[in-house]
């Protein structure tokens, strides 16, 4: 696929990488080539950011959840390939995560949105850029208290509220120094009883894999997936 200066051309390399269907997979050779394009054409990436924001608008109300996972993810990409520029993206990363987070009928999204999150703070060097940032902690703490009726679901929300609360904390440039985290966080009284509820789960919950293989339900194979202890977060 070639990159031209034509008008719209954006738009093509990014449903490129769309499945042709919902049962379809993601095209990782075409996900490879719009982060190249966005690397050379750095001025592009607000264009592609705005929509990918609609498309994920425009899927939610749908009920294309698929497609949602597909648009998060090629902003995961771009977080990795194009991080020199994220100050161009960011901000429809940050409003399309919060709105992903307030879909509580649907915990998947939720889970899809922490794992944006935790690239999004690996590559952060002054998260005091981006206002509203704490309000994720809010969003992390909700998963880790969360009663979904699964057991599985909601072993991996709590994990997964874990991970971004592990994440939150790291991009603060206060991951070595947890109790003054605590002590200055608008949500401390909340923090230590979040660590010792979740503290009754086994150590050997799994992570990593897409939330949307089965929609409701968590299926992940051990096997295929990293694991990730539940003390992590007090040791990181």
């Amino acid at each position: 696929m070639g990159f031209g200066p034509k008008a719209g051309k954006y738009k093509k390399v990014i449903l490129a990488v769309f499945p042709s269907d919902s049962n379809g997979d993601i095209q990782m050779q075409n996900m490879s080539k719009l982060v190249h394009f966005c690397e050379l054409t750095p001025q592009k990436l607000p264009k592609v950011a705005t929509f990918l924001e609609k498309r994920v608008s425009d899927d939610l109300k749908a009920g294309k959840l698929i497609y949602v996972e597909v648009s998060m993810k090629i902003f995961n990409e771009l977080i990795k390939g194009c991080r020199r520029h994220l100050p161009l993206f960011a901000g429809a990363i940050i409003r399309l995560m919060k709105k992903l987070f307030e879909e509580e009928h649907f915990p998947e999204l939720m889970i899809i949105a922490t794992e944006t999150f935790t690239r999004f703070a690996a590559v952060q060097d002054d998260a005091a850029q981006y206002s509203g940032i704490e309000l994720f902690s809010s969003y992390f703490i909700a998963m880790c208290h969360n009663n979904h009726p699964s057991e599985q679901m909601r072993r991996r929300l709590r994990i997964e509220g874990l991970r971004g609360l592990r994440a939150y904390i790291g991009m603060q440039d206060l991951a070595d120094e947890l109790d003054n985290f605590v002590s200055k966080s608008t949500n401390k009284a909340r923090i230590i009883p979040t660590l010792l509820d979740n503290m009754k789960y086994p150590e050997d919950v799994v992570v990593g894999a897409s939330p949307m293989q089965n929609p409701g339900h968590d299926d992940t194979n051990p096997q295929d997936d990293q694991s990730m202890t539940v003390s992590a977060l007090s040791t990181a």
